[in-house]
């Protein structure tokens, strides 16, 4: 009886436990696609030819820009997830991470994102005194992925399996000590 009093209560908790969406998108941060030649010629480039460790350092100033608490409270005060996750940038790229149970929110606020990676790497090659012409540029990799995830109620139905178990054997235990 204890262990299918602990399924039924299970089968509640777990039908009662919303999904979860993950949304993330891959930045990258790209140079020119002109450079300047030995004759003060311009010529066309291939960006994805042309990274340099400077990329990942500026990848990792926007990503850390984008990080602080400022630019969540902003967020969380325009109805956005200020808890996204940023990775850590070990190239010229980085990607984002919202986990929201609105799917809505979730993919917002990855476009937000995206938007405030765009101007804060503007600004950051602006307050440095860049020339516009070596301005980098960001680029979604890929288009933003939303997935559902059921990890809440992976963990709710793994917390009451144990507490399932732990029921019936401490029942077992006292019924067979009568």
């Amino acid at each position: 009886p204890v262990f299918l009093l602990s399924v039924g209560m299970g089968a509640y908790i777990v039908s009662s436990v919303e999904p979860e969406f993950e949304a993330n998108s891959s930045l990258v941060l790209l140079s020119p696609a002109t450079a300047i030649g030995p004759q003060n010629q311009v010529s066309q480039v291939n960006p994805l030819a042309q990274f340099s460790p400077a990329q990942e350092q500026t990848a990792a100033i926007v990503a850390a820009r984008i990080a602080t608490d400022s630019v969540r409270k902003e967020f969380a005060k325009n109805g956005l997830d200020p808890s996204y996750e940023i990775s850590d940038p070990g190239a010229p790229q980085f990607t984002i991470t919202v986990t929201n149970k609105s799917k809505k929110i979730a993919t917002t606020t990855i476009t937000e994102l995206q938007k405030t990676a765009v101007s804060e790497l503007e600004a950051i090659q602006r307050e440095v005194g860049a020339p516009e012409t070596d301005f980098l540029t960001i680029r979604p990799i890929t288009e933003i992925q939303v997935i559902q995830s059921n990890s809440a109620r992976t963990r709710a139905v793994a917390a009451i399996a144990v507490l399932g178990i732990l029921a019936t054997l401490g029942s077992a235990f006292l019924f067979e000590g009568i």
